[in-house]
């Protein structure tokens, strides 16, 4: 079974290509078809065909069938043109399972017009597809039939873990609506030493203003802009305990399943985050902190009850997800 991800992400940037490497390692044919305002085609991790995203999509998917020459699973998400073009490719990819990769709630963010388009153009892909996924459990009370394919990381712990240091801290992960600033002023007012990766998710402005009034007020927080996944064993080697300032009760976060999540814990990192429904959902890992005035318990927490030791990272590799979507696909087709 090979694997070609459609994605409106390029292929340095789309986590998807963990999965990707992770097929590669067990024979499979993996083909990346960034598909937005042009067609970028990228094959064993190299860059194989650029073209305009208009009218080339037949050249494009030819070519894609000659590469994978096998059942293939087709992979891809939701997102302006991606569904039209992802249509386009069932009329010419043969032998092919097409799956709905649902790894958020396409309401997110979307309001008014946006919010009806982006529900019109979910219900036409769902009509498409043989199959979908969805990264979040909670998905599946609004897509029956789907199935489960929880998240991973590409990330392993250290041999030797270092002595817990709750003084300094990590986020990492986009900075958008979803990131609770009251929480995150509480903790650092702790007097914590924090270091944040990542970038401001749409350049908007009240969330870059809320991010410069952190740094401003607190000399102790430092932003270093936007990371590679692939330099993430590096950043994280440096810490011992990883934070998730995400919002609680927010629709934002109802259905988010971060990456963040596994990174942290595949490395061996002790994890704080408030209760929103994920966190819950793993909170036998993680450290659950609602109230930043109680941070002091929390680290008593950290370093007599560490709970990352009790992660099995080798239930939330690329590889063992590989194989339970190859699973998936031979299910439906049986």
């Amino acid at each position: 079974m090979n694997l070609i991800v459609i994605s409106n992400k390029k292929y340095p940037t789309d986590f998807r290509k963990y999965l990707m490497a992770a097929a590669e390692l067990q024979s499979a044919v993996a083909i990346h078809i960034y598909a937005w305002e042009e067609f970028v085609v990228t094959f064993q991790g190299h860059e194989i065909c650029r073209l305009p995203g208009a009218g080339n999509e037949k050249v494009v998917y030819e070519m894609v069938r000659k590469l994978s020459n096998g059942p293939s699973i087709v992979l891809t998400g939701l997102g302006g043109r991606l569904s039209k073009l992802a249509i386009s490719a069932k009329r010419y990819l043969s032998n092919c399972h097409f799956i709905y990769d649902i790894y958020d709630h396409f309401q997110y963010g979307a309001h008014g017009v946006d919010y009806w388009r982006w529900r019109w153009n979910d219900l036409r892909w769902r009509y498409h597809v043989d199959s979908s996924i969805v990264l979040s459990a909670d998905l599946m009370q609004l897509y029956p039939g789907a199935y489960h394919l929880n998240n991973a990381s590409h990330l392993t712990p250290p041999i030797q873990k270092a002595p817990i240091d709750p003084e300094r801290i990590v986020y990492l992960g986009s900075i958008d609506e979803r990131v609770d600033w009251e929480w995150l002023k509480g903790v650092v007012a702790n007097g914590i030493h924090l270091d944040i990766y990542g970038q401001v998710h749409l350049a908007k402005a009240h969330i870059e203003a809320n991010l410069a009034s952190l740094l401003h007020n607190n000399p102790q927080v430092k932003f270093y802009g936007r990371y590679d996944n692939n330099d993430l064993p590096e950043i994280l080697s440096q810490y011992t305990v990883g934070i998730i300032p995400y919002a609680v009760n927010s629709p934002l976060t109802h259905y988010v399943n971060p990456d963040k999540l596994y990174h942290f814990l595949n490395c061996g990192l002790e994890v704080v985050a408030p209760g929103f429904p994920q966190a819950l959902r793993l909170s036998r890992y993680l450290h659950l902190l609602n109230n930043p005035q109680e941070w002091n318990n929390c680290v008593q927490g950290l370093c007599n009850s560490p709970k990352a030791g009790e992660w099995r990272h080798q239930d939330y590799t690329w590889e063992r997800r590989w194989q339970e979507l190859v699973e998936i696909v031979r299910l439906e087709t049986a």
